[in-house]
């Protein structure tokens, strides 16, 4: 969800046949939310997301231990429930890196795609509709939800 910007009932769907390691494309095609699976994503337009060399890595990695058709599999091998993945792993890991002073509160996953979406309109050429079809939203959403004031701008000489 960090790399990609996808939702977690999209990432927790994913299988590797929707993973093209080689050329470096996920399919995103369906979604698992409240324990069923279902065609198609939350605007129920799927998409195809351009990775990059990193979570090609990760993935590659991810595959060779990972023997489930499942890309993110729960211990049993099944889709993964979200509620008992937030409890169990994500807020454990968001209370180490408060103790730790990384962050000052808690978070939910869904974060992950916020920050995605954030860092890619601050810290790249990517624009606002070529963000919004790489993840699945709207310009519109994106403009409400994720493209928040900058204060630290400066106003430039003209």
């Amino acid at each position: 969800m960090a790399y990609t910007g996808c939702r977690p009932e999209e990432a927790i769907a994913l299988t590797w046949e929707d993973i093209d390691l080689t050329q470096g494309i996920i399919s995103i095609n369906k979604r698992f939310t409240h324990g069923n699976l279902a065609n198609g994503t939350k605007t129920n337009d799927g998409r195809e997301i351009r990775i990059n060399n990193k979570l090609k890595e990760l993935l590659s990695q991810q595959q060779c231990q990972n023997k489930s058709k499942l890309v993110f599999p729960s211990v049993t091998g099944i889709y993964i429930n979200q509620k008992k993945f937030n409890t169990r792993v994500f807020k454990p890991v968001i209370k180490q890196l408060k103790e730790a002073g990384k962050i000052s509160k808690d978070l939910p996953t869904y974060n992950l795609r916020n920050s995605f979406i954030s860092l890619v309109l601050r810290e790249t050429d990517i624009d606002i509709a070529t963000t919004a079809k790489m993840t699945g939203t709207s310009e519109k959403m994106i403009l409400q939800h994720y493209w928040g004031a900058d204060d630290s701008v400066v106003i430039p000489e003209i």
